[in-house]
């Protein structure tokens, strides 16, 4: 059976993914899994998701520097996982943060060497923030917003 690994924040952690060994830990921003990977090195499989950044983003960390971090963090995934699927950073309820976020993952759609899945669009509203169909607090996601996240997981796993 193939070995798949999430790895983030707690986006990641609150969701009950089967089947998966799950790294996701609250608060984590991109230095905090690129400490985990260089600190543990048994974490390794077949497939990893990685989706990290919201966070870095909601403590003003500079896109370029988040950026950077992941790239880091991709040069050792492509050391130890076959298939690396990156996670777009989802949409807040802070506009300002949102143009941010907006940036990065438009740096983050030009990696090559993974699987992206840009599902960014898909939790905004008409105002530009993230629907409160899709988020439990403007941050983080609710049941609607897991289904919907896990349904384009799914895809991109089984495809």
């Amino acid at each position: 059976m193939e070995k798949v690994i999430f790895l983030g924040d707690s986006i990641t952690a609150w969701n009950n993914y089967p089947n998966v060994k799950n790294y996701g830990v609250p608060g984590f921003c991109s230095r905090d899994v690129l400490w985990l990977l260089e600190d543990r090195e048994d974490i390794k499989g077949d497939t990893v998701v990685l989706m990290v950044g919201v966070n870095d983003i909601l403590g003003d960390i500079p896109s370029e520097k988040i950026f950077n971090n992941l790239l880091k963090i991709i040069e050792i995934l492509k050391e130890r996982f076959k298939k690396i699927i990156l996670i777009s950073v989802l949409p807040t309820m802070y506009k300002d943060k949102n143009k941010k976020i907006k940036n990065l993952n438009f740096l983050l759609r030009n990696q090559m060497f993974v699987e992206k899945l840009m599902i960014h669009n898909l939790f905004l509203n008409e105002e530009g923030i993230i629907d409160n169909k899709y988020s439990a607090d403007g941050v983080h996601l609710s049941p609607e917003g897991y289904k919907l996240l896990n349904k384009k997981i799914k895809k991109i796993l089984e495809g």
